[in-house]
């Protein structure tokens, strides 16, 4: 067992941990921290490039790329590419790995110095790069009997932080122990964490959940206190040992997302991101509060760029190849404008599109040269994906040319942790708490019950005042509304009156063409006919009769209708004019 660590379960860390981050970047906006300074003789990116072996079973045609030299490799176009048939384009790489080389030694030439800086404090990205089926996930994971560079780093990882707790090996150069003649002392302890994510369809999602009903999508937040950007609520595990580390690495990989293709039968549907944290504690001699520091290594799998016609992707798998395409299209225009910038730097400086995916905003940071980025480039030498080789050779070519002259590292001044009330698993020494004054206590109390007494007094006439506030608004409100009812009441009362007179000149006119054709059909003075034997006056006679009667019923539902409730004052003329009508009647009667 490691001295001076108690390993427990797996935990969940939150993201403020015990340790502030020993080198916060630049407080800049985007534009200004994406236009780094003209390139001089400082380090860039790392390229590597590995050929994937050739099955002679797939029977894809010749092969397309060649090793040319340890560092330079050909492209040749296939004698049916059309205008480019045998053209040759050379490239330049750190190192170029053909199809025999074993796993050991990739690790060495490019996983191996970013898990020596880890123990340095030192910060690192390594991520595959290529078109599918080239064997990305090969080179990071790889099977149980040839593992990839993500488990021997593992590997290597605990083996050194054992060793150097026993005294076998010398600690790191930069450790705070490095100047000691006698080994480390057990006072500086190690911890490590693990993390597991994918970004799937522009979504990240944490591999280490439980997969139980559906996943929860996790968002991607701006570290304001250190710079660049965290995965708020993903799960951190502190691990003991690279077997415990590798069981959580065998988890995530299940719950990746995986399909199948015509090229490729186990074809990655997202990017994968393996973070490694290593947390180191110093105890001082002095008895002061331990100092600690912290970095991390993320490996990443990058899904690989696909074409759908020879693919044959529908639906989901259509959308997927498409967010993968242009992710990987993003990173690929975020390498360019830098290169550009660096080679132009009295031109305007171009905006580099970070925010455009999910990938290139979480390791913004790294592409900007705070910390060692290593690209491993996997081809696939068939003559049949000769386009799709070209493409990503063109990208590797444009990282190659990018230089960090100012590198931000992370290993800096130490800062003092943030205090905190639990005990972890990082600290092996506190500084006694200091003794508290006497007779505080009571006077702390005494303050506290007058601010709250403050407090509610403040809050009571607060309440009080907004009450009398809404009560004067609602009376007002309430008077607006009586005095808008009385005016729609005098409007329809007066409506009401001009309908009613309007009625009474329509009957007054009618009442004045009856008396007419009466007069012209009563007998003049001195006739001799008698008229009671006239039928045509007896049909008119009849006829008013019944008007009289129909008008009695009308004239009696008008006057129910108004007299009584709107109009009072209409009663006598209605009086009046069924008087004056009766009298007209009668005298009809008399004729």
């Amino acid at each position: 067992p490691l001295p001076s660590i108690t390993y427990k379960d797996p935990i969940d860390t939150p993201k403020k941990t015990l340790f502030r981050s020993p080198t916060p970047l630049p407080k800049l906006r985007i534009d200004e921290l994406a236009h780094p300074p003209p390139p001089s003789n400082g380090m860039g990116i790392r390229v590597y490039l590995r050929i994937r072996h050739v099955d002679p079973s797939e029977n894809a045609g010749e092969t397309c790329i060649f090793k040319a030299s340890d560092t330079a490799a050909t492209l040749h176009a296939p004698q049916s590419g059309g205008i480019r048939a045998g053209e040759v384009a050379k490239f330049s790489f750190t190192k170029v790995f053909d199809s025999d080389v074993p796993q050991q030694q990739i690790f060495e030439d490019s996983a191996l110095p970013l898990a020596k800086g880890l123990l340095q404090r030192k910060s690192g990205l390594l991520f595959a790069y290529g078109v599918t089926n080239a064997g990305k996930t090969y080179t990071v994971v790889g099977p149980p009997h040839d593992p990839g560079v993500l488990p021997r780093t593992l590997d290597f990882l605990f083996t050194r932080i054992k060793n150097i707790h026993l005294g076998l090996e010398p600690p790191p150069d930069d450790s705070p122990a490095a100047d000691d003649t006698k080994p480390q002392s057990p006072d500086v302890t190690y911890s490590v964490t693990i993390s597991y994510c994918e970004i799937y369809n522009e979504n990240i999602f944490d591999l280490l959940c439980d997969t139980k009903g559906a996943r929860k999508k996790l968002d991607l937040k701006e570290d304001t206190e250190n710079g660049g950007f965290y995965i708020k609520d993903m799960k951190e595990i502190q691990v003991a040992s690279a077997e415990e580390a590798q069981n959580f690495i065998r988890r995530g990989m299940h719950n990746r997302k995986m399909a199948n293709n015509t090229i490729n039968a186990d074809s990655s549907r997202s990017h994968t991101i393996c973070t490694l944290k290593v947390f180191q504690t110093v105890s001082q001699t002095d008895g002061g509060e331990p100092l600690g520091y912290w970095s991390r290594m993320s490996i990443v799998d990058l899904a690989g760029a696909e074409r759908n016609k020879r693919t044959g992707n529908t639906g989901e798998r259509f959308n997927e190849s498409n967010k993968i395409n242009t992710s990987l299209m993003n990173l690929g225009r975020c390498l360019e404008i830098l290169r550009s910038n660096q080679q132009h730097p009295h031109a305007p400086q171009q905006v580099i599109p970070f925010r455009n995916s999910k990938l290139t905003r979480i390791f913004r940071d790294f592409l900007l040269g705070a910390g060692q980025t290593v690209m491993v480039v996997n081809v696939n030498p068939h003559e049949v994906d000769f386009d799709e080789t070209a493409h990503a050779l063109k990208y590797t070519a444009v990282a190659r040319e990018i230089v960090f002259s100012n590198r931000i590292d992370t290993h800096m001044v130490p800062m003092t942790p943030v205090r905190s009330p639990k005990k972890t698993p990082f600290a092996t020494a506190r500084r006694k708490p200091d003794p508290e004054p006497e007779n505080t206590c009571e006077e702390d109390i005494d303050v506290l019950r007058r601010r709250l007494c403050e407090t509610e007094t403040r809050a009571a006439r607060l309440e009080s005042e907004i009450r009398d506030e809404v009560s004067r608004e609602m009376a007002e409100r309430l008077q607006e509304m009586e005095k808008m009812f009385q005016r729609r009441l005098v409007e329809e009362v007066a409506q009401r009156e001009e309908k009613l007179r309007r009625q009474f000149d329509i009957r007054k006119r009618e009442n004045l063409h009856r008396n007419a054709i009466i007069d012209a059909t009563t007998p003049r003075k001195g006739s001799t006919s008698s008229g009671e034997n006239d039928p045509f006056s007896w049909e008119i006679r009849q006829q008013y009769e019944d008007t009289i009667s129909s008008l009695r019923e009308r004239l009696g539902e008008q006057e129910k209708r108004y007299l009584g409730t709107h109009l009072p004052f209409m009663g006598g003329v209605v009086n009046n004019t069924l008087q004056n009508w009766s009298e007209w009647f009668l005298r009809v009667v008399r004729v």
